[in-house]
């Protein structure tokens, strides 16, 4: 897993943990297993900018949140701010 990755990771679980939200909860808001959200978030299954969307979205963030702390480039900006573009597009599509 990239660092990248990683970061996101610890982000969305940050951002559950501050709206003290289990990931049963999560997969209940949007329509995920339990076991699905633990491999999305733990990396056994790939994360994706719709996976992102779903979550800023059933934890009422705007999804920069989980971009907090990659604007390095040790982290790619241009593909954090690429990945931001797209989340948005999804979540304006919805």
């Amino acid at each position: 897993m990239l660092p990248f990755q990683k970061k996101l990771r610890d982000n969305i679980r940050q951002a559950m943990k501050s709206c003290e939200v289990t990931q049963a909860e999560l997969a209940s808001r949007i329509g995920f297993t339990s076991v699905s959200i633990s491999r999305i978030i733990s990396g056994k299954t790939t994360l994706t900018e719709a996976h992102l969307a779903k979550f800023a979205d059933a934890l009422d963030f705007d999804p920069e949140v989980f971009f907090s702390g990659i604007g390095s480039p040790a982290y790619g900006d241009a593909e954090a701010n690429r990945k931001l573009k797209e989340i948005r597009d999804i979540m304006d599509d919805e």
